[in-house]
């Protein structure tokens, strides 16, 4: 959700969004920045089709393994 935003209001974004989902607010965000999805999610959905194909957590995996599960077909 940051592309093309400076860095100073990347981060405080990305702070606002841990501060809201640590106060239990269920939040969503689409990005196919995997460093940022990595980043300040807790959970990650994919999607194929307009459907949910693998729900994953970051720990789960990394940035090349995401990349990878993402162009799968």
């Amino acid at each position: 959700p940051t592309m093309g935003v400076d860095i100073g209001s990347k981060n405080e974004l990305h702070e606002m969004i841990k501060d809201l989902a640590g106060k239990g607010m269920g939040l969503l965000v689409i990005s196919d920045d995997i460093p940022e999805l990595l980043q300040i999610c807790n959970r990650i959905l994919l999607m194929r089709r307009g459907r949910i194909v693998e729900e994953i957590t970051p720990e789960q995996t990394d940035e090349n393994q995401l990349a990878a599960k993402l162009i799968e077909d």
